[in-house]
C-alpha cells in the first residue's frame, strides 16, 4: 500500500550525509515530523550504483525496531551502507523500492524480470534479517533462507531499473501505475551513481598495475560470471565458483584454473582466465605472491561497479546533468518527493573526492528544476 495522500508545499527537507546508512535517521526524522506516514507504507526512488539491499550477518533482525541502536550497529558493521534499507523494509515502513542504476552495475542482472518479490524476515535459529530471494546478491554473502524458516515476514518489492537515458526509463516504467498520484515517496540519491570507483579494483591497480587489475575485473564482471551469480538457483554452485577462483591462484594456473574456465563459455573462458593468469604471471615473483593473496581477499568483492573500465564512462558532469534530469522525467513522477537524501560516499572511496562537490550542486539544481521547488531546508548531516 502507498504512503497517505497529503498536501503538497513548495519547500522540500533534503538531508545531505556521508555515509549512505546515515540516510536511515534522515528518514525517521521525516516521519517523526510528518513529511512521511509512520502508520502506512510508502516506496522509496534509490539511485545509486550499489543496491544497499543486503541482510547484516551480524546486526540482530529486533534491532529494526530501535533506531538509535540500529544507527549505532550499522556505524559499526564493515558493510552499514549496504545494509540499511532492509530494516526499513522488515519494520513496515517501505512498500517498495525502484532502484535507478547504471549499466556498469551487476548486481540484480540476468534473465530475471525487471521486478521482484520476496520476503525479508528475521530467521528463527539466528535471529538475523534474512530474505527469501535466490538473487545471487544474497546467495553469496548468505542471505538467503528458506521462508519456513523465517518469523514476521514482509514483502520486499523491487524494481531494477537501467537508466542511461530517458528513451530506456519511459520504456520500462510508468511510476504513477505502481504509487499512485500524490502519495508520499523519498527520493534517495548516492553521488557514486554517476560515477563510481570499486576500492578494492583501485587498490590492485595501485599496488600491481592497470594490466592486473583490469585483467581481474574483466574476469569478475563477464557476462558468464553475472549468470553465475546473477541467475543462481543453487547455492553450491556459488560456493564452487569462488572455490575455484581461489583455486586458481593458490594452485598457480594448475587444476584451479581448469576448473574456474569450466564455470565460463567454452569461448570465453580460456581468453578471460588465460589474460588474467598471465597479467599474474608477468609480476616479479617475490610480488606475485602478494597480488594472488589481495585478489583473494576481495575475490567476493571484486565485481562491484568500477566505471572507470568500461567503454565510453568518461566522466562529463553536464552529460550526466542532462542524464539525470531526463531519468527523473522519464520516471514519470508527477509531484515533489517528500524529503530528499543525498548520500556522498567520499569517505568510502565510491565517489571521487575531487567531483563529489559539483555532482552535489548539480543534482539539487537538478530537482529544483524538475520539480519546479522555490524553497529548499537542506540538512547537512555529513560533519
Amino acid at each position: 500500500m502507498p504512503g497517505r495522500k497529503r498536501p503538497r508545499t513548495s519547500a522540500i527537507l533534503i538531508h545531505v550525509v556521508e555515509d549512505h546508512n546515515d540516510a536511515l535517521p534522515a528518514i525517521h526524522s521525516a516521519m517523526k515530523k510528518k513529511l512521511l506516514p509512520f502508520d502506512t507504507k510508502f516506496p522509496i526512488v534509490h539511485f545509486d550504483a550499489h543496491p544497499d539491499l543486503s541482510p547484516s550477518p551480524s546486526i540482530p533482525a529486533a534491532l529494526s525496531f530501535c533506531p538509535r541502536e540500529l544507527y549505532e550497529a550499522l556505524d559499526e558493521s564493515i558493510g552499514g551502507i549496504a545494509e540499511w534499507l532492509l530494516p526499513l523494509f522488515y519494520a513496515g515502513h517501505l512498500s517498495s523500492c525502484v532502484w535507478v542504476k547504471r549499466r556498469w552495475c551487476g548486481q540484480f542482472v540476468g534473465s530475471h524480470s525487471a521486478l521482484r518479490e520476496f520476503f525479508v524476515g528475521e530467521e528463527k535459529d539466528s535471529g538475523l534479517l534474512k530474505v527469501t530471494s535466490k538473487e545471487g546478491y544474497y546467495i553469496e554473502d548468505g542471505g538467503f533462507t528458506d521462508p519456513t524458516k523465517l518469523n514476521n515476514p514482509q514483502r520486499v518489492r523491487l524494481l531494477v531499473k537501467n537508466a542511461d537515458n530517458q528513451q530506456q526509463i519511459e520504456q520500462q516504467i510508468d511510476l504513477e501505475c505502481d504509487f499512485g498520484q500524490n502519495y508520499d515517496y523519498v527520493l534517495d540519491v548516492c553521488l557514486d551513481y554517476f560515477f563510481c570507483n570499486n576500492p578494492f579494483i583501485v587498490e590492485i591497480e595501485k599496488r600491481f598495475g592497470r594490466a592486473l587489475a583490469m585483467a581481474v575485473y574483466e574476469a569478475a564482471i563477464s557476462p558468464n560470471y553475472r549468470k553465475i551469480v546473477g541467475d543462481l538457483e543453487d547455492v553450491g554452485v556459488a560456493e564452487a565458483f569462488f572455490a575455484a577462483f581461489r583455486d586458481c591462484l593458490e594452485s598457480e594456473f594448475e587444476v584451479g584454473q581448469i576448473r574456474l574456465i569450466e564455470f565460463y563459455a567454452e569461448t570465453s573462458g580460456p581468453k578471460i582466465v588465460g589474460k588474467m593468469m598471465q597479467e599474474f604471471a608477468s609480476l616479479p615473483l617475490e610480488i606475485r605472491g602478494k597480488a594472488f593473496a589481495e585478489v583473494l581477499e576481495a575475490v567476493e568483492v571484486l565485481a562491484l561497479p568500477h566505471s572507470s573500465y568500461y567503454k565510453n564512462s568518461i566522466f562529463n558532469l553536464n552529460e550526466e546533468r542532462v542524464l539525470f534530469k531526463s531519468v527523473l522525467n522519464g520516471l514519470k513522477l508527477s509531484h515533489p518527493p517528500s524529503v530528499v537524501t543525498i548520500a556522498r560516499s567520499t569517505e568510502d572511496d565510491f565517489t571521487p573526492k575531487v567531483a563529489v562537490e559539483e555532482l552535489q550542486q548539480m543534482v539539487i539544481s537538478v530537482i529544483r528544476d524538475t520539480f519546479k521547488i522555490s524553497t529548499f531546508d537542506i540538512v547537512n548531516d555529513t560533519t
